[in-house]
């Protein structure tokens, strides 16, 4: 079944989800200063690669109902995904978690600096984490693939399943196998040197209890195809010399937002975007 899903955007229900900023990093903008904030206030992050995800994700976290979910946010970093959501979902209770401790401490000011009371962070590694209670949808954005490269995949999807209630959802991003990515020989390589196959990805739901086989609903999607892959690679090209990446920005940029949803399954791209359901509601 899951060869004749069609990479899609999915919604969870009918919610609008226009509330959402096309670009993400407007509500951090406030803690810029001069121009600096107004450019993020008005165009949010200007880095392509978090740019293309927020575009891939915007569609499925717009369609969460937007009350009463407890998120979890997975490998986040400084929060840029947690106190974005945050400051949108009011009505939502966010949960950070990160392994390194910097990160975890300047998510902490950001967010408090912000007045954001819906929002908690914890220094804590994936295989250690044990919430008290568990979570109506978890985000994994390019996380996941840090152990599974070391061959902790099942006990990381294992966390998962013991993380999210029956019923809830997984919303994974993370880096296909390097012989499926559409990258130009001409230009610096992407950085990832490991990543997930489909049936690697397939395996782990059917082990773990996650339900992708729905066409129109969950699924696994190929996503960055070939041209959104070259605005990566120019991106990567002309990261350092400010003049050439000022002059490469608006190919960047346009490039970067197309085909960032692969048509067919087989097709090449750069990474996966798994949209799974716990099973047992």
């Amino acid at each position: 079944m899951i060869s004749k899903l069609k990479a899609v955007p999915f919604r969870l229900d009918a919610a609008a989800h226009s509330d959402l900023p096309r670009a993400m990093g407007r509500a951090e903008a406030a803690l810029q200063s001069g121009s600096q904030g107004w450019l993020q206030s008005s165009f949010g992050f200007l880095d392509i690669h978090t740019r293309q995800k927020w575009g891939l994700l915007r569609p499925l976290l717009g369609g969460l109902p937007r009350r009463g979910l407890r998120v979890l946010d997975a490998g986040c970093g400084t929060g840029r995904w947690t106190l974005e959501l945050a400051a949108r979902r009011p009505q939502w209770k966010i949960f950070g978690i990160d392994q390194d401790e910097r990160s975890i401490a300047e998510a902490q000011v950001r967010g408090r600096r912000l007045g954001l009371e819906n929002v908690t962070f914890e220094t804590a590694g994936f295989l250690d984490y044990d919430p008290p209670e568990r979570f109506d949808v978890l985000l994994s954005i390019a996380s996941a693939h840090y152990l599974a490269r070391v061959g902790k995949s099942e006990e990381l999807f294992g966390r998962f399943a013991e993380w999210l209630a029956p019923g809830g959802t997984l919303l994974l991003y993370g880096p296909r196998e390097p012989e499926a990515i559409p990258a130009a020989e001409w230009l610096p390589p992407l950085t990832n040197d490991w990543g997930f196959s489909r049936h690697h990805l397939i395996e782990l739901c059917r082990y773990q209890g996650f339900e992708i086989a729905v066409p129109g609903a969950y699924g696994l999607f190929p996503v960055i195809g070939r041209l959104a892959t070259l605005a990566k690679q120019l991106a990567i090209a002309t990261d350092g010399n400010p003049l050439a990446r000022a002059l490469a920005y608006p190919a960047v940029l346009a490039l970067g937002s197309m085909g960032i949803w692969a048509p067919r399954v087989e097709d090449p791209s750069s990474a996966w975007l798994l949209v799974a359901r716990r099973s047992g509601a």
